[in-house]
């Protein structure tokens, strides 16, 4: 677990006959998201230990926090390693940032995206996508990756993200702010849909002789 502590001593009581105690404090902050269902900043459990000693009273200190640890559900002898669970988290919005991407670009009727990769000097993936919208050629080259899923992962999200999209939609729409407006109606489809799952919806052109049957019906 990711903290830092402060510890500070102080003197209850007076030396009189021995009665005085020593008081230590201890300050435990936490990063923002370390503790469970803490996620709007960093997090301060003060604890205090009493003893006729030093090491005593930072015992009881401890003690004490282990206790306020225990009422979060945490564990001091078996802590969760958070910093797993904060990759954990960031792998879950990346896949979904690409679903969503995808979802996008199905909706707008591109081509399959393609893609060319390269590795970079520190051993990284970078690639570059690019594909055919509504007779537009686009192409964009994401941030670089760790693996080759995620590079692609990347450009794709900066192709359905980039300006050069918005563009070929606003000339198809005629200029203005229509290419915003589009994405934003797009993007309104896929928040309404269940599970924020959707498909193009594609009609296969009717067979010749079915839509020679239906002139010779209709007239």
């Amino acid at each position: 677990m990711q903290f830092t502590q402060y510890v500070h001593h102080s003197i209850v009581g007076t030396n009189v006959q021995g009665n005085a105690m020593l008081m230590a404090t201890t300050t435990t902050t936490f990063g923002e998201g370390v503790l469970p269902n803490d996620k709007k900043g960093p997090v301060e459990l003060i604890c205090c230990g009493l003893g006729t000693s030093k090491k005593r009273a930072e015992f009881y200190a401890a003690v004490d926090l282990i206790v306020a640890l225990r009422e979060r559900n945490i564990d001091a002898k078996n802590p969760p390693d958070f910093k797993t669970l904060l990759r954990g988290e960031e792998e879950e919005r990346f896949k979904a940032s690409v679903a969503r991407a995808q979802m996008l670009l199905e909706l707008l009727d591109s081509s399959r995206p393609k893609f060319e990769l390269s590795q970079t000097n520190k051993g990284n993936w970078q690639a570059e996508v690019s594909l055919w919208l509504r007779a537009n050629y686009l192409t964009s080259k994401g941030p670089p990756g760790n693996s080759k899923a995620r590079a692609e992962g990347l450009a794709l999200i900066e192709i359905a993200n980039g300006s050069e999209l918005r563009d070929c939609l606003r000339t198809v729409g005629g200029g203005g702010r229509g290419g915003r407006r589009s994405i934003d109606r797009y993007e309104a489809v896929i928040d309404a849909s269940p599970a924020k799952h959707i498909a193009a919806l594609r009609i296969p052109p009717l067979p010749y002789e079915v839509a020679h049957e239906m002139v010779e019906v209709v007239g």
